[in-house]
């Protein structure tokens, strides 16, 4: 069973930030989709909901659920997306076989995460964030 690796401080501010931003973009292009059908965008005919979709004015939005789409698709499946494996078999890949060469017994002894150096950007923002 794979696990998530702790996030430093820096890397905690990181995917805030970048969490945040894509729930500001699905918030305004929901909202966009909704207005360009004159109410809700689901319950519009699926012609008129093809042409918003195809048009400039969702454009932004469509490239980011098309990307979200893939990742979710192609994606290990132990980060919750591709159940069953179905796009990888769709695509005849036989699976994620790394690291090639090592037993999980040597995997799982690892020794964690390389540190990070406490200097630069990485100090100034540890010093804001009150660490020691």
């Amino acid at each position: 069973m794979a696990r998530f690796m702790p996030l430093d401080p820096v890397a905690r501010i990181a995917w805030r930030k970048r969490l945040t931003a894509w729930q500001d973009q699905y918030r305004n292009g929901i909202a966009t989709l909704d207005r360009l059908a004159g109410g809700d965008f689901t319950k519009a005919p699926a012609t008129v909901q093809d042409k918003i979709l195809a048009g400039s004015a969702a454009s932004s939005f469509t490239a980011l659920l098309f990307e979200h789409t893939i990742e979710g698709l192609y994606a290990a499946p132990e980060y919750g997306g591709n159940q069953g494996l179905a796009g990888w078999k769709e695509i005849g890949f036989p699976g994620d076989i790394q690291p090639r060469g090592y037993t999980p017994d040597e995997v799982s002894r690892s020794d964690g995460p390389d540190p990070v150096n406490n200097t630069g950007v990485v100090a100034e923002v540890l010093k804001l964030l009150g660490a020691p």
